[in-house]
């Protein structure tokens, strides 16, 4: 239900996310709020979804208040933080999404200089990025990736609240675009 809620209700780029593992949800006729309670406080992300969001937000208050637990909301929009705000939650700024649009962006011009430099360096290194969905993955692939998350993690375990799913290349998201990077001789470096 949660999947369809957020495939189907949701233009948020963040709302995919309601759809971690270790995320509960708070379900209405209305719509969900996705939380993972944390040494008792109760974490939401992303914003609520569905057709009715504020009404499905405010049951969801009433509900996180009868539990005890104070609630805090990561990644937040900047339309519902200012609802959030106008319920007494503090806002504190950490930054910003990057919504790229691949139509019609380019490396040319002063502005994209660094970053066409970098982009031209990895090329000489012999580095290539390619993007595929989750669900054409093969199953050496879908390991591969699995050994350079638990590198890069330091171990098997995900640290915070982090945005991702918790997951690595899951059948469940066979639509997930997943960018990978292989360095000169084809080993898979890097992904997003």
């Amino acid at each position: 239900h949660a999947r369809s809620l957020v495939l189907e209700q949701s233009d948020d780029t963040l709302a995919y996310f309601a759809l971690r593992d270790d995320k509960q949800h708070f379900v209405t006729a209305s719509g969900l709020v996705a939380y993972q309670v944390l040494a008792g406080v109760c974490l939401v992300s992303p914003d609520p979804i569905g057709s009715a969001p504020l009404e499905v937000w405010r049951e969801f208050r009433n509900f996180a208040e009868k539990q005890g637990w104070p609630v805090a909301v990561l990644a937040a929009s900047h339309e519902w933080s200012q609802v959030y705000t106008s319920e007494g939650l503090t806002s504190l700024y950490l930054g910003d999404e990057a919504i790229v649009d691949v139509e019609s962006f380019t490396l040319d011009g002063r502005e994209n200089r660094a970053l066409r430099q970098a982009v031209n360096r990895m090329q000489r290194y012999g580095y290539t990025v390619d993007i595929v969905k989750s669900g054409q993955l093969g199953s050496e692939t879908r390991a591969s990736l699995r050994d350079v998350a638990l590198e890069s993690r330091l171990g098997d375990a995900e640290r915070g609240f982090a945005m991702s799913l918790g997951r690595i290349a899951s059948s469940r998201d066979a639509e997930v675009l997943i960018a990978i990077c292989r360095d000169i001789d084809g080993e898979i470096c890097g992904f997003c």
